[in-house]
């Protein structure tokens, strides 16, 4: 005689688990079908455990695998910013020499010129009539201007630009002043 149970794993059936008397027939007892049952539900229970634990240990290295290529990645992105970075740092002091020079060549012609003018204008200063006397104090003043614009572009050049951070205002405030 035979007595078997059903095993579920998430509601569904699994296998059989069973009790069997080969030499006699009898009838199984309802102490003996408990058992079978108490078994069957253990049997389930620990067959869906090792598969939930199995499936967690799966996920969890395909995670683990994930986050360790995304941590690679931002190292290889960290060091080619660190490289880009050093290079505009470079090339920004390649420019800010450059203007420098640059400057410095156009502000001595422009100097010049201005001091020649003025020694002219003082030299000649009662052989000029007043329009050419004007003349040359508009070319003076065009070439003191020029050499300030020259250094207020090199100071520009030099400047270290960063981006401020932007807060929040109440306008109902700003209009109310």
């Amino acid at each position: 005689s035979i007595l078997a149970v059903p095993i579920f794993i998430n509601n569904k059936i699994w296998g059989f688990i069973g009790f069997d008397d080969c030499k006699n027939e009898r009838l199984w007892q309802p102490e003996e079908e408990q058992i079978l049952i108490t078994a069957a539900y253990a049997f389930g229970s620990a067959v869906n455990k090792n598969r939930i634990e199995h499936d967690l240990l799966f996920s969890y290295q395909k995670l683990e695998d994930k986050v360790a290529n995304r941590t690679e990645d931002l190292y290889e992105m960290n060091l080619l910013l660190k490289k880009k970075t050093e290079e505009l740092n470079h090339s920004n002091q390649e420019l800010t020499e450059y203007a420098s020079i640059i400057s410095h060549d156009l502000k001595q012609p422009l100097l010049t010129i201005s001091n020649y003018l003025q020694i002219l204008k003082k030299k000649m200063n009662s052989k000029l009539d007043l329009k050419t006397s004007e003349y040359i104090q508009i070319m003076i003043r065009s070439s003191i201007r020029m050499q300030n614009m020259i250094e207020d572009l090199l100071k520009y050049s030099k400047l270290d630009f960063k981006l401020k951070e932007f807060k929040l205002l109440d306008i109902g405030s700003i209009i109310e002043e």
